[in-house]
């Protein structure tokens, strides 16, 4: 993993985690900045940095990111750290560019990118379980590149090549979609590529009354005749259009082109099941996700007009058009168009598209926020209006393209999770629809298939099978074009073989499934047993700081006055001894010394056994006394608390016991 894909994931995780992102874009760029800032110290042994101009720490930057800020748009983040910090004692940035920073003046980001760099090897730890469930040696690195598609083909002038990657990436994906701790970490790296590109593509002022030219395919997907993301992308995106002052208008052959395209689709309705399951961006496929009939696809026919005014879409006049559509018709892109299409009505109708937008586009565009009108599209097949060049320099932009230019002129106003979904699905989509075949070939593999079934070389199991598969984008055009040539018992073989393909991936899937499921069983039931020990132990812990009181109160109530009485009995013993000592010298007269020496040996043994035996009694009394003075103490009401507190802890006590022995035999299993 390069440090860019890292940079990428830590600018999305900061995006969602950022409290104030909402008020700053440069909010967001801070621990990148102040990362670098740390790693300046450190690497200097300094305590403060005096910079004498902010592109030292433009280098260092790079240095560790791989990310190019510009003068301008650091000095913006310096500023918002400056405000941040909000002592000029710590940090200061001047008018010349040099500043004064000190090591003490922010927090250490470290923790951050740590956490990024665990979700990363997550997400390449599951692709390479899902490679390995479909039997597929895919790198990582293309997975990335398919999540950082978009941003390649927005804002510079490379291009993807779709049919160049393997389709266990966008299935992957698609897959993913619903699983929401990997597509959070799949959204970082795709939202964070986006904020990078903010750094050089940012929207200066306010973008209003834009017009917004619309072709076939973004009216089929407004009005729900395509995919459901699709629907609600055309649908959120009108939405924000609107209220941000753009205004939506069609070619009058455009319209044509839509009658045209249902007519077709009313007229071919049969197929509605069999190309409805593999096309999933077609009318067909929606009118099976909706329920719709072919009575209800002619209603609709007929009343396109009626959605025209509904969303407010101004139909263009011929007569408004006319120049232009003689100025396309000369053009090089309509013999360009011509080449690439069947339909030389459409490729027309799409010439006169560009060549409107180019004269009403504005002059010396640079920037999204110059441009004043747009070919609005949502087209999933190869895009060949505008291929290989950056958003600005295009005249054409699709939903999601136009979608995700909206968030970036304020990241706040679309969720990343939602704006992820939709510029992703559209790769998948788009992926999807350039490797499948022609509506033509499609139809002579079905022709096929019905022959076999009928003659009982295919079961109906398999023709489902060969649908799933070409769906998913597993089969080739020319695998598929292969069949239409091969003979019935080849045909049939390879039909058998897209089924067992397709059950030996959904075993292994189950499998799978069931395992991760046992695993997310167990580690949800360590979680609540690990959260429920906290609660146990918290409890305890807070019953023992209650007891602490109660227990000195309880020790206090017992008076021992047998030391009092050891120490009596000890001096009347020496008192004893000192009194017969002067009666024996005073009675015999004998050596003082031998007197004394006579004296000690009669005290010694009997202060000895006197006092052995003292604290035989002493020892044994004073454990019943205090038996039975905290027996009395416990039992009186007004200490009613101390064995309801005990008796709370001990049932902890053992309830923690419990639990440890669950934990353990958990992570036994695991």
């Amino acid at each position: 993993m390069d440090k860019l894909t890292l940079t990428y994931a830590l600018l999305g995780h900061y995006k969602e985690s950022c409290k104030n992102a909402n008020k700053s874009i440069w909010e967001i760029y801070l621990p990148i900045i102040k990362k670098a800032l740390n790693d300046y110290f450190i690497g200097h042994e300094i305590s403060d940095v005096k910079g004498r101009a902010i592109t030292e720490l433009q280098k260092k930057i790079y240095d560790l990111f791989e990310i190019n800020f510009p003068i301008p748009v650091l000095r913006e983040c310096l500023l918002q750290l400056q405000e941040e910090i909000n002592d000029e004692s710590q940090f200061k940035l001047y008018s010349d560019n040099s500043f004064i920073i000190k090591a003490s003046a922010f927090e250490n980001v470290d923790a951050l990118i740590k956490e990024t760099e665990v979700e990363m090897a997550i997400l390449e730890s599951d692709f390479d379980s899902f490679c390995q469930l479909h039997n597929v040696k895919c790198d990582f690195n293309k997975l990335l590149e398919f999540i950082n598609t978009m941003q390649i083909e927005m804002f510079t002038d490379g291009n993807v090549n779709l049919m160049d990657i393997n389709n266990v990436v966008p299935l992957y994906i698609n897959t993913r979609k619903n699983n929401i701790e990997i597509f959070e970490i799949i959204s970082h790296i795709y939202t964070g590529g986006l904020l990078s590109s903010y750094l050089t593509h940012k929207i200066k002022k306010p973008v209003t009354r834009v017009e917004l030219l619309i072709d076939t395919n973004f009216f089929i997907s407004l009005i729900d005749l395509n995919t459901e993301d699709a629907y609600t992308t055309c649908q959120d995106l009108y939405t924000y259009c609107k209220d941000m002052g753009f205004f939506m208008t069609i070619l009058p052959t455009t319209v044509e082109q839509i009658k045209i395209l249902l007519s077709n689709r009313i007229t071919d309705f049969d197929n509605k099941d069999y190309l409805g399951t593999i096309k999933t961006a077609d009318i067909f496929a929606a009118c099976k996700r909706r329920g719709l009939d072919k009575t209800a696809l002619e209603m609709i026919r007929s009343k396109i007009k009626d959605y025209l005014t509904k969303y407010d879409i101004t139909m263009l006049l011929p007569a408004q058009i006319q120049a232009i559509t003689d100025n396309a018709k000369k053009s090089d892109v309509y013999k360009l168009l011509k080449g690439k299409r069947n339909n030389h009505e459409s490729a027309l109708n799409d010439a006169v598209a560009i060549e409107y937008v180019n004269s009403r586009r504005g002059d010396n565009c640079t920037t999204f926020s110059d441009v004043q009108c747009w070919f609005l599209h949502n087209s999933y097949g190869s895009f060949y209006y505008d291929p290989g060049s950056s958003v600005v320099k295009r005249t054409s932009i699709s939903a999601s393209e136009l979608l995700t230019m909206l968030w970036m002129s304020n990241p706040a106003q679309i969720d990343s999770l939602k704006l992820s979904r939709v510029g992703l699905t559209a790769y998948v989509t788009k992926y999807m629809e350039q490797h499948l075949p022609s509506d033509n070939t499609l139809k002579a593999i079905r022709k096929r298939a019905i022959m076999a079934q009928e003659a009982g070389d295919v079961k109906e199991e398999d023709l489902y099978s060969l649908c799933t598969r070409m769906s998913e984008g597993s089969l080739t055009q020319e695998e598929l074009a292969s069949q239409e040539q091969s003979s019935d018992k080849e045909f049939s073989i390879f039909m058998a073989q897209q089924t067992v393909a397709l059950n030996d991936i959904r075993n292994a899937a189950l499998k799978a499934i069931n395992a991760d499921k046992e695993r997310q069983s167990k580690k949800k039931q360590l979680r609540e047993l690990q959260d429920k020990r906290k609660e146990i132990s918290d409890a305890k812990t807070d019953s023992e700081d209650a007891l602490k009181p109660l227990e000195e109160q309880r020790t206090k109530s017992f008076k021992n006055w047998e030391p009092r009485v050891c120490w009596c009995v000890v001096g009347v013993i020496l008192l004893l001894g000192i009194i017969l000592f002067y009666v024996s010298n005073a009675t015999h007269g004998l050596d003082e010394h031998l007197t004394f020496v006579n004296t000690m040996l009669y005290i010694i043994p009997f202060v000895f056994t006197g006092t052995v035996a003292l604290s035989i009694y002493m020892l044994t009394s004073t454990e019943k006394r205090r038996k039975s003075c905290y027996e009395k103490w416990e039992q009186a009401p007004e200490n009613s608390d101390y064995l309801m507190l005990k008796g709370k802890i001990d049932t902890k006590e053992k309830d923690l016991q419990s639990i440890d022995e669950e934990i353990e035999k958990l992570q036994t299993e695991d």
